[in-house]
């Protein structure tokens, strides 16, 4: 590992408490004046309290801002998920440790330039604590760094019990603004009763810039997204790993309790105007925590429950704590189709002709499963939409859909004339009508793509409707499509919003 000496003048400071965290209030720990840097972060807490490491929430504040850029509780933040007490597991990264009888610890670089504030809160239902608390940190002399100007850390829990099957992704996070993504750390409680195996849910689905520049990375399996394959083994290393894998038996089923952790320490995943990271889902009850920089003001995109309601195996279904974009098109979609005869994707589908919202058929799987196709209304946050949500068909196995294609159409009302273009991103092959009229019929065969179509709309009630294939791709059969509108001047339209028909 290579030593090298800051760029910038500083005094070495640490805050160091012993103190009772009393129940049902904020304790603040620290409060620091800037400018300056925190470097490492250590506590500990009791290792025979069950759940509070749960029960426990850590907030960070930076430069008198007024939503927490640190929100998670404290054990999840330490890389330490559902509950536990920190004497389950060592975890060895470049950012979170846990040592033996439960030392937290972390290395995330936290930038602040007037303020930082660190506080807890812990559960009424929680009998005050005492804590053990130190914050090192550098006093910038000369004022921040030029590269720290901006950007501030951010965390934040997230929780999902259960998750979809075969259907929508578990959101890891969405930030709004300028940054980089580095990281997330997981629990996954996994039931023997589900469909299948909690990583054949699918790999990660990141994207990117919607407002901008969209594009994206998608996986494979989940397991793959933390470094393993064909399933995980018990692991802890510098960038990912697999600490902790526990089974239980408890109501005549079995469960298996896993932690999991993947940061991008060398290989940042940079945002401009947005980033949604995502994983795939089968079931499983999915608590997580995201780590990036962004600029502020960040936007808050899950709200946490309190008391019990933040346990594992508590019910918090997809969309409960959630705040969603407010730029988000709505689509009718249908599918899959397959392309071949007498539907090939080169001859006009009845529904490129009329949509007939009660038109029902059957896909045939490759394992002769007979999936029935039907309308449905899918989101596209910022842009964005995944047909596999909709798409995929429940047999076991990442079994994503090929050698097929599917259908979204929606109408966009106008108070007056536009002109300017259609921005669509996509891979394989599309087909864009705007008002019954082809405007677009492309091929991207090296990954997702982005074209602009010129445009010119009257006021009034516009269609839209496009045909997507999917096929063996560089994206691993991602299904994913974009589209926005731009003035003749390059301005992002995002008053211009796509409803689905009721």
């Amino acid at each position: 590992m290579t030593f090298t000496l800051p760029d910038y003048e500083y005094q070495s400071q640490r805050v160091t408490v012993h103190k009772t965290v009393h129940s049902g209030q904020w304790n603040t720990l620290a409060e620091i004046d800037g400018p300056g840097i925190v470097k490492h972060l250590w506590v500990t807490i009791s290792t025979t309290a069950k759940q509070l490491s749960r029960m426990c929430i850590l907030r960070i504040y930076w430069d008198d801002e007024a939503f927490p850029s640190v929100e998670a509780p404290i054990g999840d933040f330490f890389g330490l998920p559902m509950g536990m007490t920190g004497s389950e597991y060592q975890l060895d990264s470049c950012y979170l440790h846990i040592l033996p009888k439960n030392g937290l610890n972390c290395y995330f670089t936290m930038p602040f330039a007037k303020k930082a504030i660190i506080q807890l809160y812990i559960d009424p239902e929680v009998p005050s604590q005492d804590i053990y608390f130190q914050c090192d940190y550098e006093k910038c002399t000369d004022g921040l760094p030029e590269r720290w100007a901006q950007l501030r850390f951010h965390a934040k829990y997230r929780m999902e019990s259960p998750t979809d099957s075969y259907g929508h992704r578990y959101v890891v996070m969405d930030a709004q603004g300028e940054g980089y993504l580095i990281g997330a750390t997981f629990g996954i409680r996994a039931a023997s009763h589900q469909q299948d195996s909690w990583y054949h849910g699918g790999g990660d689905l990141i994207l990117i810039d919607g407002e901008r520049h969209p594009h994206l990375m998608h996986g494979i399996g989940a397991e793959d997204f933390f470094g393993h394959s064909w399933g995980t083994a018990r692991s802890s290393h510098l960038y990912m790993g697999n600490p902790f894998c526990q089974t239980l038996d408890t109501d005549h089923k079995s469960f298996v309790n896993l932690v999991l952790y993947r940061f991008f320490a060398q290989d940042p995943i940079r945002f401009k105007s947005s980033i949604t990271m995502q994983l795939g889902a089968m079931g499983a009850c999915i608590s997580s925590v995201a780590y990036w920089y962004q600029d502020e003001p960040h936007r808050e995109f899950y709200k946490l429950p309190g008391g019990k309601d933040l346990w594992q195996e508590s019910l918090a279904r997809r969309l409960s704590g959630d705040v969603l974009p407010e730029y988000m098109h709505t689509w009718n979609v249908y599918g899959p189709v397959k392309d071949e005869d007498p539907n090939p994707f080169d001859k006009t589908h009845e529904i490129e002709k009329s949509q007939d919202l009660s038109l029902t058929t059957d896909y045939r799987v490759s394992d002769n499963t007979i999936m029935p196709v039907s309308w449905k209304t899918l989101n596209a946050p910022r842009g964005f939409m995944d047909f596999h949500v909709c798409m995929r068909p429940h047999v076991p196995r990442i079994n994503y859909q090929t050698q097929c294609y599917g259908f979204a159409y929606g109408y966009i009302t106008l108070r007056e004339a536009f002109e300017g273009t259609i921005r669509v991103g996509f891979d394989d092959r599309m087909r864009l009508y705007v008002n019954d009229r082809v405007v677009l019929d492309e091929t991207h065969g090296n990954g997702f793509e982005v074209q602009k179509v010129p445009i010119s709309l009257t006021s009034g009630t516009h269609k839209i409707l496009f045909k997507l294939s999917n096929m063996h791709n560089n994206n691993f059969r991602s299904w994913a499509s974009h589209l926005a509108f731009f003035d003749t001047a390059g301005r992002f339209r995002e008053d211009m919003i796509i409803q689905a028909r009721d």
